[in-house]
């Protein structure tokens, strides 16, 4: 037993079936935001990684991590 769905689709305001003229707009924007964003949430991940390292619980009995309680 097989089922098919159709979506039915919005007519077109113009009423041509011709794809958007600033359908480049959102990924461009898009794109752009990210080479800005991407490495700087990168950049505060791996310090965020590194300011809650410093409290972890030390192994060796020998070293102290100042500025812990």
């Amino acid at each position: 037993m097989t089922t098919q769905h159709t979506v039915a689709q919005p007519p077109s305001p113009s009423g041509t079936t011709e794809p958007d003229r600033r359908a480049w707009v959102a990924p461009l924007v898009a794109t752009v935001l990210l080479m800005f964003l991407g490495p700087a949430a990168l950049f505060l991940g791996g310090l965020s990684a590194m300011a809650t390292d410093a409290c972890a619980p030390i192994t060796a009995p020998q070293r102290s991590t100042p500025g812990c309680p």
